[in-house]
């Protein structure tokens, strides 16, 4: 096998590092998480009954004098949305990333290259959803088709990833 001169490397991952981070390449992509579930900061939560006591909780932020907590109507718990913007190099277009040899590449309806570091949160996201300058096209969730794989040169600072359509 031939010898690869470094310099090959650090020029890859510049000019990768330089797609990535610019934003006129690359897509914000909303990811959202499954929703972090709280016990409710307006009553006192009843642990056997798992839910409101129906008694208001000192400090909390709408007092009440009994009966449904209008915080958490009841519940006991509350649900907060969870997300995170990162950036992505989307390709939408199959043709850029259709099969090669045997290499086994799960059919999807779009690509992504990301930064490693990014790579778990994409992995948790239960909705992916690039950003489109123009939004009058809609929004389109995707979820993740595959497994995210090494891309480039040195295999430990980017991924690959593709993504199918949500219905």
């Amino acid at each position: 096998m031939g010898y690869i001169p470094y310099s090959v490397f650090t020029t890859h991952e510049k000019i990768s590092d330089d797609i990535l981070l610019n934003q006129n390449v690359t897509v914000k992509t909303h990811l959202v998480f499954p929703e972090l579930v709280d016990v409710c900061p307006n009553c006192i939560y009843d642990p056997f009954g798992k839910k409101s006591s129906g008694k208001y909780k000192s400090g909390g932020p709408i007092e009440f004098t009994g009966g449904t907590c209008p915080y958490c109507h009841g519940k006991g718990k509350i649900n907060t949305p969870s997300g995170e913007d990162i950036q992505l190099r989307m390709y939408y277009d199959k043709a850029s990333f259709r099969k090669l040899g045997g290499v086994d590449i799960p059919d999807g309806d779009a690509m992504c290259i990301g930064f490693i570091a990014d790579k778990q949160k994409l992995k948790k996201a239960i909705d992916i959803i690039p950003s489109y300058e123009i939004k009058e096209y809609g929004e389109v969730s995707y979820q993740l088709s595959g497994d995210c794989l090494p891309w480039g040169l040195s295999k430990d600072k980017y991924f690959v990833a593709h993504l199918s359509k949500k219905a």
